[in-house]
């Protein structure tokens, strides 16, 4: 009855700490999940639709560019624009190297 008990309590505690944002896996996300949570749903779409066409090295570059970017100072279509454009910046090198 106490092993039921304290494994209920304890997958209580986990889900708890997820609803918060601090469950498991790396903390912050790598700092993606900062970034997302500035945007709504649609254009969390839109980022997740762009990121899937890129390579690994070319995700991991346009994530390290989007979380230099800083919401608070601009607009939220400005911030859209910048972190689309830290894509395209990945996906045009992508592109350009597969014509040269």
């Amino acid at each position: 009855m106490t092993e039921v008990t304290s494994a209920t309590q304890s997958g209580q505690m986990m889900q708890m700490r997820k609803m918060d944002g601090s469950g498991g896996g790396k903390k912050g996300g790598g700092g993606m999940s900062d970034v997302m949570q500035n945007l709504s749903e649609e254009d969390r779409q839109t980022i997740a639709d762009s990121m899937q066409s890129l390579p690994a090295d070319k995700k991991a570059a346009a994530k390290e560019q989007m979380r230099s970017i800083d919401p608070a100072t601009m607009s939220q279509a400005d911030y859209m624009k910048s972190l689309l454009s830290a894509i395209s910046s990945q996906t045009a090198t992508t592109t350009g190297a597969i014509y040269a």
